[in-house]
């Protein structure tokens, strides 16, 4: 598969995610829970772009959703070989 060169170029954002991987039904799932008392029986289903969740910003992102009191699970679509995001600029 092939991509034109604009379509994978970005930032990568800097920061320490704060989930953490589980397997759910098989699949490799980041996992970004609130830290205080959230719904149980509402959550968000993050799905992400071409850089999986190997890319910070993703797991990043769904910290934040967390942080605002929602349960976040991120599959890994991809099974383990997403684009590289190593020619992204820091950021």
């Amino acid at each position: 598969m092939s991509f034109c060169s604009h379509c994978v170029q970005g930032v990568r954002h800097e920061g320490t995610p704060e989930g953490k991987f589980e397997t759910i039904g098989g699949v490799k799932t980041y996992v970004a829970l609130p830290t205080t008392d959230y719904p149980k029986d509402k959550a968000i289903l993050f799905l992400t772009d071409v850089f999986g969740p190997e890319l910070p910003n993703n797991l990043l992102l769904a910290d934040s959703y967390a942080k605002n009191g929602f349960q976040v699970y991120l599959p890994d679509l991809f099974d383990g070989d997403p684009v590289p995001a190593e020619g992204l600029s820091p950021g």
